[in-house]
Parts: structure tokens; C-alpha cells; sequence
């Protein structure tokens, strides 16, 4: 600190030493803020973005063929790649339906599962900066023991399950064009709140309707394949 004084006392006018020591305060600063955000973006990558459009999944159960009972699942599943270079694939995805501990107000917290089922298309793919929308339906059968789908078609109104949790598992790749690289690796996501609903159909979409996020669950740095 004395040094620092003798020196600005060196300068004149002094006005001058103080813009410098300001200036100075200013670039280090900027300096530390650059290397966190670096920082940030290497540990926590921008990756493949999902929602479920309008936050509804709607089931229907067919006919009986050879005893055996069929449901359908259908929903919206909205991607977006925010990348400027990587191109995004997630392939071999399944969905799994829970109950939300924490009931229709709650985020994501998870409770006993409802029904799993596999969901078409089985791949999504989206270049650079692209946003898409997809018709995401998987089918089911002989859930006939399950007490939430029994209660969803106790009344041929239809009935209604609020505040659930998708839970959506796939396989991610990342095609770099940049630098020419590739990678693999298993990703999940949880979006909520969903509700489910039964003896409807799937209505067209809209931009006014709500919509369940789904967030990312995995480390930071995901599990190669």
C-alpha cells in the first residue's frame, strides 16, 4: 500500500494514477469473470433440450385380443439443440410414468411408478440451432393390474392423473462439425409436471399451452458408451 501511494505521489497530475488503478481494478475483474465462465461452459456443456408440449400424455385402452389388453400413449415432445456446431441424436428412448411425492405442486420429485412403455419415434435427430416438434406415442399391454389405469377408465368420461413425473432415457450422440469428433453416452431426463388423461384425444398443439420441462439428470460429465 505505501508503495502503491508513493508511486501515485511520483505522478502528476494525480487524477491520472487514480484512472490507472481503476482501470487496472476493471481488467482483472473482466479477467476473472471470462476464466469462470469458461469454466462453466466446460463443465456444464450445452446440451440437447427436451419439453413435453402442453405437459399432457393421453392414454386409450383398446379391445381385448386373445385376453390380452392394449394401451396407447400418446404426447408432444418438443427438442431443441442450442449448439451452433454439434448435431444431436437421442435414439432407444423409453418413458417411465410416476407418481410425484410431492403431489401436483411438487417439481420432480419422484414416487411409485405407473407404467413404462418405449416411445416412437425411436430417434430424434436436430442439426445445428434447429427446434422440433414430434408426435411421441408408445403402446402397452396387460396393465390390467395397475390401480392408476384402472381408476383413469373407471368412468368412460375419462379421468385424469395430475401433477405425475415423465422420466425420459435414451442414448445421446453428439456429432462435433467443428472439430470432427463424435460421442455417445446415456442421458435422462425428468419433466414435470405431466398429467395424465384418459378417453381424449391428442388435441392440436398450441403455443398458449403450458409445457413440462424436463431437465437433464447426469453428472457432469456423462457416461461414455
Amino acid at each position: 500500500m505505501g508503495e502503491s501511494t508513493q508511486v501515485c505521489k511520483t505522478l502528476r497530475p494525480r487524477w491520472l494514477c487514480l484512472t490507472r488503478s481503476a482501470v487496472a481494478l476493471v481488467v482483472a475483474v473482466l479477467a476473472v469473470v471470462v476464466v469462470v465462465m469458461g469454466l462453466l461452459l466446460a463443465l456444464r456443456p450445452r446440451t440437447l433440450q427436451l419439453n413435453i408440449s402442453q405437459s399432457d400424455v393421453f392414454v386409450k385402452k383398446f379391445g381385448q385380443t386373445n385376453n390380452d389388453t392394449f394401451y396407447d400413449f400418446r404426447f408432444y415432445l418438443e427438442a431443441t439443440n442450442p449448439s451452433e456446431r454439434v448435431f444431436y441424436y437421442f435414439n432407444n428412448v423409453t418413458a417411465a410414468l410416476h407418481y410425484s411425492s410431492g403431489g401436483a405442486s411438487s417439481s420432480s420429485s419422484m414416487d411409485k411408478l405407473i407404467v413404462k412403455f418405449n416411445v416412437t419415434p425411436v430417434s430424434v435427430s436436430l442439426s445445428q440451432r434447429e427446434e422440433e416438434m414430434y408426435i411421441a406415442h408408445g403402446d402397452a399391454e396387460n396393465l390390467d393390474s395397475i390401480d392408476a389405469l384402472n381408476q383413469l377408465f373407471g368412468d368412460k368420461r375419462g379421468a385424469e392423473i395430475d401433477g405425475a413425473v415423465m422420466v425420459l432415457k435414451g442414448v445421446v450422440r453428439e456429432d462435433d462439425t467443428t472439430e470432427g469428433t463424435s460421442r455417445r453416452y446415456r442421458a435422462k431426463y425428468t419433466c414435470s409436471p405431466v398429467a395424465i388423461k384418459s378417453n381424449a384425444e391428442l388435441p392440436e398443439p398450441s403455443s398458449r399451452s403450458h409445457r413440462a420441462d424436463c431437465l437433464p439428470v447426469f453428472s457432469i460429465l456423462p457416461r461414455l458408451l
